[in-house]
Order: structure tokens, then C-alpha cells, then sequence
């Protein structure tokens, strides 16, 4: 059966004040029925998964809680992702929740390195990769041993965008700033 609101609301309640899914009662036709009921219903549903995240299985299906809060409420899939306002995964009060494009969860991604944003470590090398967001995608910068460095193309990078200039400004960017480092 496919999920819609109507299924979800037979099967689970939603506290919006508390983002709590609990298991509801199902009608008894067998005695498997009955059993279900007094070990689940009234019980939290779903466990916190791998990513954080409260996931719940109905019917074999694995959903994650937040999705199944914004088809509880609205009556639809959200049509994008849904955005923690708080920053916790598991924190799903509607208040808390936005569906938002990919895009927007991607630029709201917490890096516990203290990194700023742009610059990511590359343990492999011991050197920070600086990419700039372009769009949908990002634009590789380079790799530098310095987070001043790091922190300087990216700002330069801004600059030339703020400016009008394209991929080509970039590109030469990364070359200067390359020969430079070389240099000394």
C-alpha cells in the first residue's frame, strides 16, 4: 500500500508540540493483532539511525521520521529536504522543520573542524581543499597548507563573482595563487 496521510494517520499519532510519532492501536483480527497492541501501541515510534536522524519502518519501509512529520501535516511529500531549523536531526517539532531544496540543506551543513566555510581538510595530503559554491555544484580552489591561504582565495573568489567574472576569472585565480605558493 502506498503511504499517504490517511494510512500514516491510522497507523501512528503526532505530538507537533514534542515531534513525537507513537504507535497506534490496530484493529485485532488475529491473535499476532492483539499481541502487537500490548507490546507497541501508545510505545515511541522508530529508533535514531546511522545519520542522527529518527527513522521509522512501516510495512517494511523505512522512512525518516521528519518526511513522514511534513506528510502527517500537509498531506503531501515535502519537495524538497527537510531542514532542522535547531540543528538537531532528531528534534522533529514542526516548528523546528522546513522543507527546503537540497541545495539550501547543503549550504547549512555543519563541519565540526572549526573549518570556515569553503575549506575542508584532506587527511590523505595534510593540506585544506578550498572549494567556492557555484550553483548547484561547487568550484574547485586548490589545496593549501595555510588556513590564512584558504581563507584569502575564498574571499578573492567572491570578490571576482561579485564582480561579474565566470569560471575562466577562477580558473586563473587558482593558477596565480599555485605559482605564488611555489615561488617561495
Amino acid at each position: 500500500m502506498p503511504m499517504n496521510q490517511e494510512y500514516l494517520k491510522e497507523r501512528l499519532d503526532y505530538d507537533p508540540d514534542t515531534g513525537i510519532f507513537r504507535w497506534r492501536p490496530i484493529e485485532v483480527n488475529r491473535k499476532q493483532d492483539k499481541a502487537w497492541n500490548t507490546k507497541y501501541a501508545g510505545t515511541r515510534a522508530g529508533c535514531i539511525g546511522q545519520r542522527t536522524h529518527r527513522v521509522i519502518t512501516l510495512d517494511g519501509t523505512v522512512f525518516y521520521a521528519q518526511r513522514l512529520v511534513w506528510l502527517y501535516i500537509h498531506g503531501e511529500w515535502p519537495k524538497g529536504e527537510i531542514l532542522h531549523l535547531n540543528g538537531k536531526p532528531a528534534d522533529n517539532r514542526l516548528g523546528n522543520l522546513r522543507d527546503v531544496p537540497h541545495k539550501v540543506i547543503m549550504n547549512t551543513r555543519r563541519d565540526n573542524t572549526g573549518l570556515p566555510e569553503g575549506v575542508f581538510n584532506n587527511n590523505r595530503r595534510d593540506m585544506l581543499r578550498v572549494f567556492l559554491p557555484w550553483g548547484s555544484k561547487q568550484k574547485y580552489l586548490g589545496q593549501f597548507e595555510k588556513v590564512e591561504t584558504a581563507v584569502w582565495v575564498i574571499a578573492e573568489a567572491k570578490r571576482i563573482v561579485a564582480q561579474g567574472g565566470g569560471i575562466d576569472e577562477l580558473t586563473k585565480l587558482r593558477k596565480q595563487v599555485t605559482e605564488r605558493l611555489q615561488c617561495r
